[in-house]
């Protein structure tokens, strides 16, 4: 087991004791301790501060993906429409031939059908 080193210890305090329950509940959630979780912050707050093009450009980046996420939902949405709109109407040309008496062509029939009769 590792002995703690003092000297890389900081005391953190905390606005209030529903602050420092938040931030323990967010650490819990991403499965981390909650001093790697407030490190990870504090890092990522000062890569964005030195080097702000990078930050302008991952949050643009974000935007760009979450736009494109909203359309694919949309357009998966319209083809589930469709495909529920296809399959009825391939399942009305197939019952046709038997609700049709002066039907005249080849009949599919559905093995199902055929092994229920």
């Amino acid at each position: 087991m590792v002995k703690p080193d003092r000297e890389r210890y900081v005391w953190l305090y905390c606005r209030s004791v529903e602050d420092k329950k938040r931030y323990q509940e967010l650490a819990e959630a991403a499965n981390v301790p909650l001093s790697k979780y407030l490190l990870g912050i504090i890092d990522d707050a000062l890569a964005a501060r030195e080097n702000p093009e990078n930050r302008a450009a991952t949050v643009k980046e974000l935007d760009a993906l979450k736009e494109d996420n909203k359309k694919l939902r949309e357009d998966l949405r319209l083809r589930g429409m469709l495909i529920e709109r296809l399959e009825a109407e391939n399942k009305k040309h197939k019952e046709e031939a038997f609700l049709n008496p002066s039907f005249t062509g080849f009949r599919e029939y559905d093995p199902e059908i055929v092994e229920a009769i």
